[in-house]
């Protein structure tokens, strides 16, 4: 994945630093395990805020721009095994980056996943689809 790019100004840049060719991926639309849903919505009362992953935007960018990138896409099934403690840990980390996240909500969390994981261990699954794309920087 590319986290360093987060807008056209930093997208700018690493064309700018590239000798020639640039390379950019991320995720095109991701299916989180069910656990997040379940949670956000009995923690925070709303729907958990599904949304674009950051592909579909700077694809566009580039093409506006008169590139036209090698595009890879993939679907995946992301499968995970953790801790009851390492699943409230990564849950509520993600959550923290929008939301505050209480001792007592880390509570319920894991009660939540002491309910449904089997010999201490939380199965997840998340499906993926990601982008991958490439392009010539002084080619348009």
């Amino acid at each position: 994945m590319t986290p360093g790019i987060s807008g056209p100004e930093t997208f700018d840049k690493m064309m700018t630093a590239s000798k020639n060719v640039c390379y950019y991926s991320n995720f095109v639309n991701r299916k989180w395990d069910s656990s997040y849903y379940e949670l956000y919505q009995t923690l925070f009362g709303e729907k958990f805020p599904d949304g674009g992953y950051g592909f579909s935007v700077p694809f566009m960018y580039l093409y506006t721009m008169g590139y036209r990138p090698a595009i890879k896409l993939s679907k995946n099934i992301w499968k995970s095994d953790e801790t009851i403690e390492g699943m409230v840990d990564t849950v509520s980390g993600f959550f923290s980056g929008t939301k505050d996240i209480t001792d007592e909500m880390k509570g319920r969390m894991k009660k939540y996943f002491e309910d449904r994981a089997e010999g201490g261990i939380y199965h997840s699954t998340s499906d993926v689809v990601t982008g991958m794309m490439v392009w010539e920087k002084n080619q348009r």
